[in-house]
C-alpha cells in the first residue's frame, strides 16, 4: 500500500515538487534500510523510478538517489542487479552523454561498490578501462576527481579484483597529483614561495580552479593503494615515497595535508613490516664495534643502526635502504613547512616526523640539525595552540629514545630550555607530555649505561630539576602530571644523585609524602626502585625507616599491582642498597607479612615473594629468623600445588638453597628440614603429581646444599629402599622414584658406588601397572641422566634401542635431556655474545 504511491510520485516530474521528491527518497531509504526484504516484489519499480532521477538537474536529488539505488542494490537478486550494471555501463560507453550524466555514473559505481563490492567485482573489467580513459581524455577536473575516487574505493573494497587494472591506476594518480595546470612551481625558490602563498589563506586560488580536486583525490588514492596493497610496500616506497615529499609544496593547504598524510601511511605500513626494530639491530658505538660486535656475523649499516644481516629479510633491507636515501629530501622538504606560519601544516609536519621515527628509529641522524629551528619556533610561538606543542614534544620524545646521546648533545644548548619551558606549562597536557619528554631527556644526558665522557651536563641540571620539583611539590595539579613529575624526579635522582647531594634533603621527605598518598603510592613506588637500583648508591637514609613501614602496610593491602612493585622495591633495597639500616624492626615487619604473600593463589607474587627472601637471607640472615617457622609453613603448602613449575618453582628452589647454606639462627636441622618438607609425602596426603615433583626437587636440594657427601648418600639408600620394598604407598614410592632422579641431576656424586644402581631402579620401574609410576620413572631417569651425561646417556640410549616395548617411556627421558641441552646451549650462547659485548664496550 505504501510503495506504489511513493514510485508513483517520484516518477512524476510535473506536479511533484524537488523538495518533496527528497523526502519521498529518503523515505524509501528508510524503508529499505529498515524492512527491505518484506518489499522485494516492488524493487524493479522502484529501480527505474531512482533511474530516472539520477538524470535530473538538482545535485541534492541525485546525490540521494544514488545512495538509495546502492541500498536497494543489496537487497535485489542477481538478476536485477545486472540489468542496472548494464544500464550504468551503456550511460558511460554511450558517446553522447553529458559529463554531469557521466559523472552522476561514476559515483553510482562508486556508492553501489562501497555496499555491494562482492557483486561489483564482476563488472570491473567493464568499468575500470572505461574511467581510466576518461580520466586522461576528459577537460572537466570535476570528472576526473570523480573517476579517481571510485579508482579509491575499488582499490579498498576490492582489493585481489583490481590487481589487474593497478598499473593503470597508478599510472593515473602519479600524474594528476601533480596536476596544477594553473601554477608553475620554481624548482629552487618553490617551498619559499608557497610559503607565502599559504600563509595569506591561499589568496591565489582562482573560484573556477578546480585541479586541486584532481590532486587531493590523487592522494587520497595513493594512499589506498598503500594500505590494501602491503605486498608492494618496496615498489611504493620507491615510486610513490620520492613523488610525495616533491608534494610537500603543494600550494593548497588541504591537498597538502593529504599528501603530507599519504607518506605518514608509507611510513605506518613499514613499521608494520619492520615491527621490532631492535631485534634486527646492534647498538651503534663505532667502526670496529660495527663490525665485530657479533663475531663473525655479518652486518649492514644503515643510518638507524648496524643490523644484523642474518635477522633481516631481503625486503625488509631494501625498504630500509629505499626509505634511508628519502630522508634528507624529506628533512629538508618538512624543514621548510615548519617556517610556514600554517598552523595544521606545522602540525602535520611533526606527526609526520613521529611516524617516521617509529617506523625507522634513529632515522634523522645528523638530519636533526635541520629540523631544531622548526622546533624551536613551534614551542615557542605562544599564538599555537597546545595540539601543536603536545605534537611537537611527541616528537621531540621520539628523537631523544631512538637516537644514540652522542648525536643529540650538540642540541641541548636549543632543546632544554624549550623543554623546561613546557615542563612549567599550566595546561596539564602540555606539562605532562612534557615530563615524559624529560625522562628521555635525562637518559641523553647522561647514560646510566655509560661513563660521562666528555659531554658536560652540568649546566642543564639544576634548571631541570627545578622544573620538575616545581611540579612535585605542587599539590593542585592533573594526577597524570603528579605521576609523572614522580616518575621523572626519580629518574632525575637515580641519574644525577651524585650532582644534586645537596638538594636531596629536600627532595626525598617529597617521596615519602607522595608514598603516603594513596592516588600517587604506586608510581612512587616505582620511582624509588629506579633510585635504589642507581648505579651512584643514592642513600635514602633520611625517609627509609618510614618507607620501610609503608612497604609493609601496602603488602597487606588488596591491590595487587601494588604488591608487586613494593616487592620489586623491598629486593631491590636488599640486592642493591649499601647503606645498611636493613636490620631493624621495620624490615621485620616487612617479613612478618611475607607469609601471607606465599600462596598458589597468585604464584608471580609468591615467586616475587620467595626471590626477596631468597636474597634477604643471603644479606640479613639474622634478621629472618624469627619469621622462619611460618614461612616454612606457607613454603610446604605452596609446594603441594598442582601450579608450582617455571620461574615459580625455580624461585622456590632458590630460597630453600639460600636458607640450607645460610648461617640463620635456630633454623631446622637438616633431618627436620627434610621432614618438614616431605611431610605431606609421608601424610598420606592426596597430592596432584607436580606436588611430587616439586617437592622432591626440593628435597634434591637441599640434600646437595648441606655439602656433606654422606647425607646425600643416607638420603639415596632410604628412598631405594623405599622404592624395592613392598609395603611402600604408592605416593611414597612415586615421590621416592623422582627423588632419586633429582638426587641424580644436583649431587650426582651420590651413586658413583651406590648399590643397588639408580638407573636399574627406575628402569625396573617401567614393570609397574600404575602409568602415572612409569612416567615418573621415565622422567626421573631423564633428571638422572642430566647429571651424568657421560654414565647414563649411553645407558639410555642403549636401551632405547634394546627394549623397543618400552621405547615411548625411553623417548620421553630422552627429552628431558635434549630439552635441557637446548635451554642450556642457548643460554651459553647468549652470556658469550654478551660478555663479548660488554668486553668491547670496556
Amino acid at each position: 500500500l505504501l510503495v506504489p504511491p511513493l514510485k508513483d510520485a517520484l516518477s512524476d516530474t510535473e506536479r511533484v515538487d524537488i523538495s518533496v521528491k527528497l523526502e519521498i527518497i529518503d523515505i524509501i531509504s528508510d524503508i529499505l534500510s529498515r524492512y527491505g526484504s518484506l518489499f522485494s516484489p516492488y524493487l524493479r519499480e522502484l529501480q527505474e523510478a531512482l533511474l530516472r532521477q539520477l538524470s535530473s538537474d538538482r545535485q541534492a536529488l541525485r546525490k540521494r538517489s544514488i545512495i538509495t539505488l546502492s541500498n536497494l542494490l543489496a537487497l535485489s537478486d542477481d538478476a536485477l542487479y545486472g540489468e542496472t550494471m548494464d544500464i550504468i555501463v551503456q550511460y558511460l560507453t554511450s558517446p553522447g552523454a553529458s559529463v554531469m550524466q557521466f559523472r552522476t555514473m561514476v559515483q553510482t559505481c562508486q556508492s553501489i561498490c562501497k555496499t555491494t563490492s562482492r557483486r561489483f567485482v564482476k563488472h570491473m573489467s567493464r568499468l575500470v578501462p572505461v574511467l581510466v580513459d576518461y580520466t586522461v581524455a576528459t577537460e572537466d577536473d570535476e570528472l576526473r576527481e570523480s573517476c579517481i575516487q571510485a579508482f579509491e574505493t575499488f582499490v579498498y573494497r576490492c582489493p585481489r579484483e583490481i590487481t589487474p587494472f593497478i598499473p593503470h591506476i597508478v599510472e593515473v594518480v602519479v600524474n594528476y597529483v601533480k596536476h596544477d595546470p594553473n601554477y608553475t612551481y620554481d624548482d629552487d625558490e618553490e617551498m619559499d614561495s608557497i610559503s607565502q602563498i599559504d600563509t595569506d589563506g591561499n589568496e591565489y586560488s582562482d573560484d573556477d580552479d578546480m585541479s586541486w580536486k584532481v590532486r587531493r583525490a590523487s592522494a587520497k588514492c595513493i594512499e589506498a593503494l598503500i594500505l590494501s596493497r602491503r605486498d608492494e610496500i618496496v615498489k611504493y616506497l620507491t615510486s610513490f615515497g620520492p613523488l610525495l615529499i616533491s608534494r610537500f609544496k603543494e600550494r593548497e593547504d588541504n591537498v597538502k595535508w593529504d599528501i603530507m598524510h599519504a607518506y605518514t601511511a608509507l611510513l605506518s605500513q613499514i613499521r608494520n613490516l619492520i615491527p621490532n626494530f631492535s631485534a634486527i639491530c646492534v647498538p651503534e658505538k663505532n667502526g670496529d664495534v660495527e663490525k665485530n660486535a657479533c663475531g663473525d656475523a655479518e652486518t649492514i649499516t644503515v643510518k638507524g643502526g648496524v643490523l644484523l644481516r642474518n635477522a633481516v629479510s631481503m625486503e625488509q633491507l631494501e625498504t630500509l635502504q629505499a626509505l634511508d636515501s628519502q630522508i634528507p629530501l624529506l628533512v629538508k622538504a618538512v624543514s621548510r613547512l615548519l617556517n610556514t606560519k600554517a598552523l595544521k601544516t606545522k602540525q602535520y609536519c611533526f606527526v609526520l616526523l613521529t611516524h617516521l621515527l617509529r617506523a625507522y628509529p634513529g632515522a634523522l641522524g645528523d638530519e636533526i640539525l635541520h629540523l631544531t629551528a622548526g622546533v624551536s619556533n613551534a614551542m615557542n610561538d605562544r599564538s599555537l595552540n597546545t595540539n601543536m606543542k603536545i605534537d611537537t614534544l611527541t616528537f621531540l620524545s621520539g628523537a631523544l629514545c631512538t637516537h644514540s646521546p652522542e648525536k643529540l648533545h650538540a642540541y641541548m644548548d636549543v632543546l632544554v630550555p624549550l623543554i623546561v619551558r613546557a615542563v612549567s606549562e599550566q595546561f596539564y597536557k602540555v606539562s605532562a607530555e612534557a615530563l615524559t619528554v624529560t625522562t628521555s631527556l635525562i637518559r641523553v644526558l647522561r647514560p646510566v649505561t655509560s661513563e660521562r665522557g666528555n659531554f658536560d651536563y652540568s649546566p642543564y641540571v639544576d634548571s631541570i630539576y627545578e622544573a620538575i620539583i616545581g611540579k612535585l611539590k605542587a599539590t593542585d595539579i592533573d594526577q597524570e602530571v603528579k605521576e609523572k613529575a614522580i616518575t621523572a624526579a626519580g629518574l632525575l635522582v637515580a641519574t644525577f644523585g651524585d650532582f644534586l647531594k645537596e638538594k636531596l634533603p629536600t627532595c626525598l621527605p617529597i617521596f615519602l609524602d607522595r608514598l603516603r598518598n594513596e592516588m600517587t603510592r604506586l608510581v612512587t613506588v616505582k620511582a624509588l626502585t629506579v633510585i635504589v637500583n642507581s648505579p651512584l648508591s643514592i642513600s635514602l637514609h633520611s625517609i627509609l625507616s618510614d618507607v620501610l613501614l609503608l612497604l609493609a602496610e601496602y603488602l597487606r593491602k588488596n591491590h595487587r599491582t601494588l604488591k608487586i612493585s613494593t616487592l620489586n622495591l623491598l629486593d631491590s633495597l636488599v640486592t642493591n642498597y649499601k647503606y645498611g639500616s636493613l636490620d631493624g624492626s621495620e624490615m621485620m615487619r616487612v617479613i612478618q607479612e611475607t607469609p601471607a604473600l606465599i600462596s598458589e593463589l597468585d604464584l608471580q607474587i609468591s615467586q616475587l615473594t620467595l626471590t626477596y627472601l631468597s636474597h634477604l637471607v643471603l644479606a640479613q640472615p639474622l634478621i629472618i629468623s624469627c619469621s622462619l617457622p611460618e614461612i616454612f609453613v606457607a613454603y610446604v603448602n605452596l609446594l603441594q600445588s598442582s601450579l608450582l613449575q617455571g620461574a615459580t618453582l625455580t624461585a622456590s628452589l632458590n630460597f630453600i638453597l639460600a636458607v640450607v647454606q645460610a648461617e640463620i639462627p635456630q633454623k631446622p636441622s637438616f633431618e627436620e628440614l627434610l621432614d618438614q618438607l616431605t611431610a605431606p609425602v609421608y601424610d598420606n596426603i592426596s597430592l596432584h603429581r607436580q606436588a611430587y615433583r616439586s617437592i622432591s626437587a626440593c628435597t634434591a636440594v637441599v640434600a646437595s646444599a648441606s655439602g656433606q657427601q654422606n647425607r646425600c648418600c643416607n638420603l639415596a639408600k632410604k628412598l631405594s629402599e623405599q622404592i624395592m620394598s613392598n609395603d611402600t604407598a604408592d605416593g611414597v614410592r612415586l615421590f621416592s622414584l623422582l627423588a632419586i632422579g633429582e638426587l641424580g641431576c644436583t649431587c650426582p656424586r651420590t651413586f658413583d658406588k651406590f648399590s643397588p644402581k639408580p638407573e636399574e631402579l627406575l628402569v625396573n620401574a617401567f614393570n609397574t601397572t600404575s602409568e602415572e609410576m612409569k612416567t615418573a620413572a621415565s622422567y626421573a631417569l631423564g633428571r638422572l641422566a642430566l647429571g651424568n651425561l657421560e654414565k647414563y646417556l649411553p645407558f639410555l640410549l642403549e636401551q632405547i634401542n634394546s627394549q623397543p616395548k618400552r621405547q615411548y617411556l625411553l623417548l620421553h627421558a630422552l627429552k628431558e635431556v635434549q630439552l635441557f641441552l637446548y635451554f642450556f646451549f642457548t643460554v651459553t650462547c647468549l652470556s658469550a655474545l654478551t660478555e663479548k659485548l660488554k668486553t668491547i664496550e670496556n
